[in-house]
């Protein structure tokens, strides 16, 4: 509802905006957030309005009361309330970033061992949708699963082969770990090679990396 009144109000400035945000639309897609740039502005742009009218009758009085001088209590409180949504602008249009962010710790956090179920169950001889199927039934790395079941979507709803659902999912996925194990899939699957053999050296250098960091958060632990 809120979105549908922003865009009547601020599409066209908007869309005039979309330039100056180049990489907005990418990080909406790998956010999962389901806006346009377009759209996004246009809220975050709401946004910011609706806090210059809650603000600057609010700082006016504070200021008011504070100084006593009507013109500089006017003055300061335009500074500020004009400060303040724009503070509010930017900050709302960043909100894509730390969900990227989040997104990418929690599915790297639990890679290593995503990545040793995923190369057990592709050892079985199932085709590489079966694998993913039951990887997303049974898995209980959330994030990863996630990740997972936007490819079977892509697959059995938007009837796309592996090589194309395996495609939108390096260009959509926060991670870049996981976009490198879905990249080296891809090429894997492309040359005809040996997937489980692939997935299990990555598992393999995932979980050397893993303990590595264990140890030195362990190590730093003793320090202190």
């Amino acid at each position: 509802m809120i979105s549908k009144y922003a865009f009547r109000l601020f599409g066209d400035v908007a869309k005039n905006l979309e330039s100056y945000f180049p990489e907005l639309k990418e990080e909406l897609k790998k956010a999962d957030l389901k806006f346009s740039a377009q759209e996004y502005i246009a809220n975050a742009l709401f946004v910011s309005f609706l806090s210059f009218l809650v603000c600057l009758p609010f700082l006016a009085l504070s200021f008011s009361i504070a100084s006593g001088n009507f013109l500089l209590a006017y003055t300061s409180s335009i500074t500020v309330a004009i400060i303040l949504p724009l503070a509010v602008f930017f900050i709302y249009l960043n909100y894509p970033k730390s969900i990227i962010k989040d997104k990418e710790k929690k599915i790297d956090q639990y890679l290593p061992f995503s990545t040793l179920y995923l190369s057990s169950i592709i050892s079985s001889g199932l085709p590489v949708q079966k694998a993913f199927k039951m990887f997303a039934e049974f898995s209980g790395h959330e994030a990863v699963v996630n990740e997972i079941k936007k490819i079977i979507n892509d697959m059995e709803f938007f009837g796309l082969d592996i090589v194309t659902a395996l495609e939108r999912a390096i260009a959509r996925t926060p991670s870049r770990k996981f976009r490198e194990l879905l990249y080296g899939m891809l090429a894997t699957i492309r040359a005809g090679g040996n997937l489980h053999v692939f997935v299990k050296e990555r598992s393999s250098e995932y979980m050397i990396e893993y303990k590595r960091r264990l140890s030195e958060f362990s190590h730093s632990m003793t320090i202190y």
